[in-house]
């Protein structure tokens, strides 16, 4: 990613940058002029039985990001 570095500015989820934000290693910037928060979908197949790897990553996904 070109903003670690310091080569520019990134706009990404929160999520992804968490770490990196607790680290120091980036700093929130523009802070007011951030999008409104949109929804996420897991789109996934329920026509299947649902194997128990996939019913503990849709419950993570969820408690995650709820």
């Amino acid at each position: 990613m070109a903003a670690l570095p310091g080569y520019g500015i990134v706009l990404q989820s929160a999520a992804l940058l968490e770490e990196d934000v607790a680290a120091g290693r980036l700093v929130p910037v523009l802070a007011k002029y951030l999008p409104a928060p949109r929804a996420m979908a897991l789109v996934y197949s329920r026509d299947r039985t649902p194997t128990p790897k996939m019913t503990t990553f849709v419950q993570f996904i969820v408690e995650r990001f709820g």
